[in-house]
């Protein structure tokens, strides 16, 4: 009985990662934030960026749809946490026509549809796409934390 629980836990983490990786995927792919004003050359949007707050919203309640079942209601408390150069882990696959810049590193409270709150953490890289240019988003929050235990990297600014 342990090692069938034990192997769903495994199997739902998997599940969890895939469907984070996915989002996140799609999140830059639709090109979400490029709407969005950048403070600055070669910058993220700010965290308070309607487009980017969209987007991490629709996110949220697709996680919560696989089992949760909670609604986001309203993202409060928003602010930044860092500004700085991309992580290594963004420029792991970097060449000299695709890289990142810089990142921006962001907190906020997701309020819930039961009254209750979570905290969640989200990075923003500015990636050089050749000629153009694109966002990419990384983000955690301490209900769906399965791949960054309580978001310390997004936290740490990692």
């Amino acid at each position: 009985m342990f090692d069938r629980s034990r192997e769903r836990q495994q199997q739902l983490r998997w599940l969890c990662n895939c469907l984070m990786l996915t989002l996140g995927a799609l999140h830059s792919g639709l090109g979400m934030a490029q709407a969005g004003a950048a403070v600055g050359a070669q910058e993220p949007p700010l965290c308070t960026d309607k487009e980017s707050l969209k987007g991490l919203k629709k996110g949220y309640d697709f996680l919560e749809s696989q089992g949760g079942g909670l609604k986001l209601k309203e993202i409060t408390a928003v602010k930044e946490l860092y500004l700085r150069p991309s992580p290594a882990s963004v420029n792991q696959y970097a060449n000299s026509k695709h890289y990142g810049v810089k990142s921006r590193y962001c907190e906020a409270v997701a309020q819930l549809s039961n009254g209750s709150s979570d905290p969640m953490y989200w990075r923003m890289d500015y990636l050089v796409d050749g000629a153009g240019h694109s966002i990419n988003y990384d983000s955690c929050s301490l209900r769906h934390d399965l791949t960054d235990p309580k978001c310390r990297s997004i936290r740490d600014g990692k």
